[in-house]
C-alpha cells in the first residue's frame, strides 16, 4: 500500500512553485486588416508567480521585443491566483499554416524553475509559403536578463527591455539597435517575411512594405 501512495505521488505531483503558465487561443483573423500580409494572428500570454528573465527566439523573420507598460493592468487582474502576466507574444502572417509550426515553451532549469521561455519552430521538416512577424511585450521594465536569438532571425529589442544593471546585455541590446531613428523607422514599415522550408534549409526573402 505504502509503494501504491508514492507511485500515486509521482503522477499526481504539484508543478513546480515557479511554473509558467502558457495560454494561447488558436489563430484568428485580424479584427482590422491594415496589410495583406497580416491577415491572421495567434496571442499566446504567459503568466507566473515571477517575473520573466530569459527569452530564447528561433523563429524566421522579424522579431520586435518591447515593455508594455499596459500589461500591468492585466496582471492586476490576476492578483487573486498569486500569478501576474509576465509576456504576450503576438505572431502575424498571412496563413495559419505557417503561424501554427510556432510554438512556445518554458524553459526548464535544472532546479525545476521555470523563468524563461522560447519561442520556435514545431516540426522543422516541412514547406510552407507566408509572411511572418513575431511581436514580444514583457511587462517588467528592464528585468529581461538574457534574450538570444537565431541567426535566422532579425530582432529589434526596445528601450528598457534588459535589466539595466548588466552590461553586456545592454552592451548587445546597443547593437541591435544602432540608433533611435532606425528603430523608429523599422517601427514605421510593416516587416513582412517570405520563407520556404525545404529538406531542413531556409531560402528567405525580406519584404518591407510602407505604412498605406
Amino acid at each position: 500500500m505504502a509503494a501504491l501512495l508514492v507511485l500515486l505521488g509521482c503522477f499526481f505531483a504539484a508543478p513546480p512553485a515557479d511554473a509558467l503558465t502558457i495560454h494561447a487561443p488558436d489563430v484568428a483573423p485580424i479584427a482590422v486588416v491594415d496589410n495583406e500580409h497580416k491577415t491572421l494572428q495567434r496571442t499566446w500570454t504567459i503568466s507566473s508567480k515571477e517575473q520573466l528573465h530569459k527569452l530564447h527566439i528561433q523563429v524566421p523573420g522579424p522579431v520586435f521585443v518591447a515593455y508594455d507598460a499596459s500589461l500591468s493592468a492585466e496582471r492586476n487582474g490576476l492578483s487573486s491566483t498569486n500569478e501576474s502576466v509576465v509576456a504576450k507574444i503576438v505572431v502575424r502572417g498571412n496563413t495559419s499554416e505557417l503561424i501554427e509550426r510556432i510554438g512556445v515553451v518554458p524553459l526548464n532549469e535544472s532546479n525545476g524553475e521555470e523563468d524563461g521561455v522560447e519561442i520556435h519552430v514545431r516540426n522543422q521538416d516541412f514547406e510552407v509559403q507566408g509572411y511572418l512577424l513575431t511581436q514580444v511585450f514583457v511587462s517588467e521594465r528592464a528585468a529581461l536578463q538574457e534574450l538570444s536569438s537565431d541567426s535566422k532571425t532579425d530582432t529589434m529589442v526596445g528601450d528598457d527591455v534588459l535589466i539595466s544593471t548588466n552590461t553586456d546585455l545592454k552592451e548587445r541590446e546597443k547593437a541591435t539597435n544602432t540608433t533611435l531613428l532606425v528603430a523608429i523607422l523599422a517601427l514605421a514599415a510593416i516587416a513582412v517575411f517570405a520563407a520556404t522550408r525545404r529538406f531542413n534549409r531556409y531560402q528567405v526573402r525580406r519584404m518591407y512594405t510602407p505604412l498605406p
